[in-house]
Parts: structure tokens; C-alpha cells; sequence
């Protein structure tokens, strides 16, 4: 089952990049990442970070210029996934030299945990097209059909990788990393946004932003973001924030179907990322 073209996705994504192309040379940082790759858990803990140096409300999802408003010392964070991950791979190859003299936070993940998340996202939380492209699929189906699934989240990295190579105001910070060593990482990002930290303002942060803590407040209704509420009280899979794991997907497929996985990313993911062997151990 593919998306059907439509105007009104197209133009949407016309109005999301004319959004992105006024906003950014007012960023002080753009952080990019495709969907899934563990934003809302870095926005969380960035934005603890934020109450903890400026005073700004910690129910206030960073999102741009919203801190800087309540304190003029804040930096402006812009997010943007500039992607649609249901769309065929051959749409990802986007201009990106609109990110030129910005300095963009590339937030990556490897991508076989990246689709695994975006098919419960879509099949949980969403409605409409989403839902029913991913209630149609078995999970390993809506992961490797042509040219879409994983073959579209890969077909977004290899782009970044081409402009990153080429363009020395990219950082790039791996999901894996963020968690084998959070402090060392959260560190060093806050230090590229010009946030003031301290062990213990850290240490805030990253509690703040635990899994566990994040799911009670996001079931609390706790952030202003209407993305962040939950969907479904009896089902875990319609959280926001699901189970936030390194190598999870080796969860929901056979022996033969993460190898099937495994192969497409070694085969076609540029090398640049260090993903050509899966984080961790590979599948059992």
C-alpha cells in the first residue's frame, strides 16, 4: 500500500521548508534529525538545561525562539526533521544547501530501530493515510518494501552524508552514542549551543529525561507539546516515548528477517556513519 499522491502533503511540505529557509538565519543551532531518531528525548533533556541556566519553564517543549522569548540569554534551538519518512526513497534527496553557514546538530540512529519506531508511531498515534499504510503491513513488510521503509530513512542519511562531507559546520551525534555515554555527549551539544552546564545541571537534565520519568509526564499531560500525549491509556506502543533502545528491533523480526535488514543497510548506507555493522551484537 503506497500514499497516494497529494497536493495538500506537497504543499505542506512547500510551507514547512519556506518555514525552515525564514527561521534559520535567526538559529543560533538547527538540530536534524529524520523522525524517530530520539529527538524528544534530546529536546527534554535540553530543555532542562534551559530551566536550569535561564529560569524558563521546564514544561516547555524547546521548540525555536519559545525560551529565548521568556529570557533573552537563551540561544534559539530550531528543530527539523526536513523529511517525510513514508515518502519513496527517491524524494530525500533535498537541497540542502539552505543549511549553509547554519550550525546543524545531525541527530542520526541506526536505521533498522529508526523504522521499527516509525511504524509503531504511525500505527499507534496516528490516523488518516499513516494508519492504515502501517495496519495494512506486517512490521517486517512496512520495514523493507521497495524504495520506502528503511530504503527511504537510509536514502535521508546518505544525503546528509554528501553535505557533510563537504561542509564542515555539520556535528553529528549518534542515538547510540547519547546513550552508552549521555553526559559526555549532552556536554559536548550544549557546549555547541552555548548552553552553561555544570555535573550537576547534567545530572538534572539526563534524570529529567530518564525513560521512566519522561513516560509518567507524558501520561500526566505534563508538556504543553499536544505531541507529547498520550493516544491510548492500555497501550505502551501509543506512547511518545516507547522503550528509547539500542538494537530494539532485533525484538520484532525472525533470525532471517533482521539478516534481510541488516544487508540492506550495510549495502546501501554510506560507510561515512559507521553503521556498517549493526550497534552492539546483531540479530540472534
Amino acid at each position: 500500500m503506497a500514499l497516494i499522491f497529494s497536493p495538500k502533503r506537497m504543499m505542506r511540505k512547500f510551507k514547512r521548508r519556506l518555514t525552515l529557509v525564514r527561521e534559520l538565519p535567526h538559529a543560533d543551532v538547527v538540530i536534524v534529525s529524520i523522525k524517530k531518531s530520539g529527538r524528544t528525548w534530546l529536546r527534554a533533556m535540553l530543555t532542562r538545561l534551559f530551566h536550569d541556566a535561564y529560569g524558563t519553564p521546564t514544561n516547555l517543549l524547546l521548540d525555536a525562539d519559545n525560551h529565548k522569548a521568556l529570557n533573552p540569554a537563551a540561544p534559539t534551538v530550531l528543530f527539523a526533521h526536513d523529511s517525510d519518512p513514508v515518502a519513496a526513497a527517491g524524494e530525500m534527496a533535498a537541497d540542502l544547501s539552505v543549511y549553509d553557514g547554519a550550525r546543524v546538530i545531525l541527530l542520526v540512529r541506526y536505521p533498522a530501530d529508526t523504522i521499527v519506531s516509525l511504524y509503531h508511531h504511525y500505527r499507534n498515534r496516528k490516523t488518516g493515510k499513516r494508519q492504515r499504510l502501517a495496519a495494512a503491513s506486517t512490521i517486517f513488510e512496512f520495514s523493507t518494501r521497495p524504495a520506502h521503509g528503511v530504503h527511504t530513512v537510509i536514502s535521508f542519511l546518505n544525503n546528509w552524508a554528501r553535505y557533510a562531507k563537504r561542509n564542515s559546520n555539520v556535528f553529528v551525534v549518534k542515538y547510540e552514542d547519547l546513550h552508552a555515554d549521555t553526559a559526555g555527549q549532552l556536554k559536548t551539544l550544549a557546549g555547541l549551543i552555548g548552553v552553561p552546564v555544570t555535573p550537576d545541571t547534567l545530572a538534572d537534565a539526563i534524570g529529567f529525561a530518564s525513560l521512566e520519568n519522561l513516560r509518567k509526564l507524558e501520561t500526566q499531560g505534563f508538556f504543553n507539546d499536544v505531541s507529547l500525549r498520550k493516544t491510548e491509556a492500555a497501550n505502551p506502543d501509543a506512547l511518545k516515548v516507547r522503550r528509547g533502545q539500542v538494537k530494539g528491533y532485533t525484538d520484532y523480526f525472525t533470525p532471517a528477517q533482521c539478516a534481510e535488514i541488516e544487508r540492506i543497510i550495510k549495502e546501501e548506507l554510506d560507510p561515512w556513519y559507521g553503521y556498517h555493522k549493526p550497534p552492539a551484537a546483531a540479530c540472534p
